[in-house]
């Protein structure tokens, strides 16, 4: 009997893609290959040279704070998020063809568009519906369009990874992210804006990956069986209508 495995949808951060992201994501997939497999999606819109860009990269960002396809920082207060709504249209496309989905994983700015989906799914303003959310280096989005997503609590389960040295996403924009869960989970480590999975605390970042998702795991089983007890239900009423007519 094969093993039930729980079904990741990954989002990458600014300036990176699918294939870029999944490289380095590749400690966590090692330690989490038994409970979990991993697909990428890449953001809609191709970011400009700026300084720091290479030219022979693909680099994708989900949405930008000014009109050229060049600026986005996560610290920085904006008035636009030109891009947004199309990248919500790109992983909704993304999932009717290729979900469904038990949960999102997000890295710096795709972990604040994973928040976001969150927050929208719990405004019943998504078209896919996934039970947990994973979010490292994460943060609040400080566009002002933005604000109208971060009125309500989610509740679904979430974990919540950030660095004491991030260099880019401070410890208080992680938490701000945290607070807008219920009941989340925190894994703080003493490292920048990376995905952490190797080190001296590489046993601890190992079982808190893992423990996080068996328990997404758990979930996963008892949502099955409630909706195989539902069709079960509904089948026997269904019989039951056609029996009477019969009658």
């Amino acid at each position: 009997m094969t093993k039930t495995k729980l079904k990741i949808l990954c989002l990458h951060g600014f300036r990176q893609n699918s294939a870029i992201f999944k490289d380095r994501l590749g400690g966590f997939r090692r330690f989490t290959k038994n409970e979990a497999e991993f697909e990428f999606v890449t953001a809609p819109h191709k970011v400009e040279n700026e300084e720091g860009s290479k030219e022979d990269v693909d680099e994708r960002g989900w949405w930008f704070q000014r009109e050229s396809n060049d600026h986005f920082r996560g610290a920085e207060p904006g008035k636009t998020s030109r891009g947004f709504e199309e990248s919500v249209q790109t992983v909704e496309e993304h999932v009717a063809s290729h979900g469904p989905y038990d949960g999102l994983l997000g890295f710096s700015q795709g972990a604040a568009l994973v928040g976001m989906l969150c927050a929208l799914q719990s405004q019943n303003n998504l078209r896919f519906k996934v039970n947990f959310a994973i979010m490292i280096s994460g943060f609040k989005s400080k566009c002002i369009e933005h604000e109208k997503m971060y009125q309500t609590k989610v509740e679904i389960q979430s974990l919540h990874v950030f660095g004491e040295q991030d260099k880019f996403i401070s410890i208080e924009m992680s938490e701000s992210l945290v607070a807008m869960f219920d009941n989340p989970v925190v894994m703080r480590h003493s490292g920048g804006h990376h995905v952490p999975s190797s080190g001296p605390q590489k046993n601890f970042y190992k079982d808190t990956y893992k423990h996080f998702l068996q328990s997404c795991l758990v979930l996963k089983d008892d949502i099955d069986v409630h909706e195989e007890k539902k069709m079960e239900k509904e089948q026997s009423k269904e019989n039951s209508d056609i029996s009477s007519e019969v009658e």
